[in-house]
């Protein structure tokens, strides 16, 4: 796909639609063209390129994203490390994702959650039930 200077609020939603369809190359190409438009990459583009990599099961790209994210975002969320994680599951790399969950200082429910999935994922079913119960003595409740 060739990228042509145009609308930036359409170049956005162009770069999101391929992320979401896991077309990485033609998403990054979108961004370099954003970049030169002036476009800071925040949270948000890299959620969008770690969604890509989950959707592509780009692994090594998605390691990459992730050393960005570590490197460039002195405000990253709780947000980006549940999509990390959630990426680093999808694409196979368990113990990656187990060690972005341990390391996080700050867990919601969506975090344990994802964390749950990814030990029922990768067949881990008393892992996945410790992990619960932890959640819960922590005082989080699914609704």
């Amino acid at each position: 796909m060739g990228v042509k200077r145009g609308d930036l609020s359409v170049t956005i939603g162009e770069f999101k639609a391929l992320c979401k369809k896991g077309h990485l190359q033609s998403a990054t190409q979108i961004l370099h063209l954003l970049e030169e438009q002036g476009y800071k990459k925040s949270s948000y583009t890299y959620v969008c390129l770690l969604q890509g990599c989950t959707q592509s099961n780009a692994l090594e790209e998605g390691k990459l994203i992730h050393g960005n994210v570590i490197k460039y975002e002195s405000d990253t969320n709780i947000f980006i490390y549940t999509t990390i994680i959630h990426m680093y599951a999808r694409c196979g790399s368990f113990e990656d994702a187990r060690v972005v969950f341990d390391r996080m200082s700050e867990r919601n429910l969506v975090t344990w959650s994802t964390m749950i999935e990814a030990y029922c994922q990768h067949e881990r079913h008393e892992e996945a039930l410790d992990a619960f119960l932890r959640m819960r003595k922590e005082g989080l409740v699914a609704c």
